[in-house]
């Protein structure tokens, strides 16, 4: 193993799971003519994350040494949807916990190539960039946070860029009296529920029906 991803093994051990106040993302995703946008604040506790976006708030709790729930809470609709292990497996989500407290698969690194590291927001940041599996990734990555400062990702279907754009936000009062919490597995019948319908409307979810 190269001797600096022996010393990001032992940084991510002593930090990954370490609390982190919100940090500020803005992710640009480019496909064809079309070019999206959006800013979203990334917060972790211990054994629960927060993401939140425009929209909604994601929050990504480790139940198990191989379990994940997902909590997803809408507030204009003041509902929050539910997702097990299986239900995350069916939808793609299976690279495991750290994928989702440190917003990327550290396994990547040891497969791209390494450059000069740089200073980001007062931090320390590695440099790798490299070609795997047919896209060509560019990450920067802060050992002492286990946090990227940049993830760009660039394939035949386009290009994903997410920043760091600053650290210590604050963060938001997160009240949740009053919301109704539904399970994903069923929304297919309650396309008739003023909220789910609202939701399935704007593509913000998809049901599967039984």
């Amino acid at each position: 193993m190269r001797p600096i991803l022996i010393l990001l093994a032992i940084a991510q051990f002593a930090f990954a799971d370490a609390p982190l106040a919100p940090a500020l993302f803005q992710t640009t995703v480019e496909q064809g003519k079309n070019k999206t946008v959006q800013t979203w604040t990334f917060e972790r506790k211990t054994n629960q994350v927060f993401q939140t976006r425009h929209d909604r708030i994601e929050i990504w709790t480790k139940t198990g040494p191989r379990e994940i729930a997902l909590e997803q809470v809408y507030r204009a609709e003041k509902l929050i949807i539910e997702f097990n292990q299986g239900e995350l497996n069916a939808a793609g989500h299976t690279n495991g916990w750290n994928a989702f407290n440190q917003l990327v698969n550290t396994n990547l690194f040891a497969r791209l190539g390494q450059q000069s590291p740089k200073r980001v927001l007062g931090h320390n940041a590695l440099r790798f960039k490299g070609e795997v599996d047919g896209a060509e990734w560019v990450i920067h990555w802060i050992p002492d946070l286990s946090l990227p400062a940049l993830i760009e990702r660039k394939d035949k279907s386009g290009r994903m860029r997410t920043e760091l754009k600053k650290l210590n936000t604050t963060p938001e009062v997160l009240n949740l009296s009053g919301f109704e919490r539904l399970d994903y597995a069923d929304l297919g019948d309650m396309e008739y529920h003023p909220g789910v319908k609202k939701l399935l409307s704007k593509g913000a979810i998809h049901a599967h029906r039984h």
